[in-house]
């Protein structure tokens, strides 16, 4: 397994914005070597166009490695990351000795319980992952039950209210559900994985933004009139 993590010259982990370097280390277990790295900052008078395009250079730059240790976990960076180019992202708690091994665990016990409940293909090992170190699970995200049959949930709410979710440990179950019951969601952006997984499950969408927000509506194919 590679891990990528930034640091600063002491070997503390760095949130992405922070001048320091990226160190990709491989290994399983407690065994882990370092296998290269190099001077790594975000941009920060550049925009969002000017991060997406550091972003992108990143994981070109680190690729096959998907999984990222840092000191922080919130921001576009990271839902970007995340969303977007398939990132798991673990936050650092403390020094880095031991938490390579913590994370590799965590890496392992999201496979096994992915592969293991019938969800979207990737569930897990693909995508994004929980923000933090192996931890309690987190408890189950709270729909709305609506009085016309369907629900809705606040996607944005709920990743920032529990920092071990992602958004495809929040959608993914409520999308392998069955029955399918329509389900609108309030979000800031369509995650990278949702329209392949609603594809693989006979699901489509509208969207609409408003508020500040992308609210998607979500029903089962057969259901929308041709």
């Amino acid at each position: 397994m590679q891990i990528a993590v930034h640091v600063d010259d002491s070997g503390r982990p760095l949130g992405l914005h922070e001048p320091g370097r990226l160190r990709i280390y491989q290994g399983t277990g407690t065994g882990w070597a370092l296998s290269s790295e190099f001077p790594f900052r975000l941009p920060r008078e550049e925009g969002v166009a000017g991060l997406r395009w550091a972003l992108g250079r990143l994981a070109e730059e680190i690729a096959p490695c998907r999984v990222l240790l840092s000191a922080e976990v919130r921001g576009f960076a990271y839902s970007y990351l995340q969303d977007q180019l398939g990132f798991h992202v673990w936050k650092s708690e403390g020094p880095l000795d031991g938490q390579l091994a913590a994370v590799a665990e965590g890496e392992d016990r999201i496979a096994t319980e992915a592969c293991a409940c019938d969800s979207v293909p990737a569930w897990g090992c693909g995508s994004c992952g929980p923000g933090g170190l192996p931890d309690a699970a987190p408890p189950p995200v709270p729909v709305e039950d609506r009085a016309d049959g369907t629900r809705f949930l606040d996607l944005a709410a709920a990743l920032a209210g529990d920092r071990r979710h992602n958004s495809m440990t929040v959608l993914g179950p409520l999308l392998a559900e069955a029955p399918f019951r329509p389900l609108m969601v309030r979000m800031d952006h369509l995650p990278r994985w949702f329209r392949r997984s609603l594809v693989e499950r006979d699901l489509v969408f509208t969207e609409e933004p408003r508020e500040g927000a992308l609210f998607v509506t979500v029903t089962p194919k057969e259901s929308v009139a041709p």
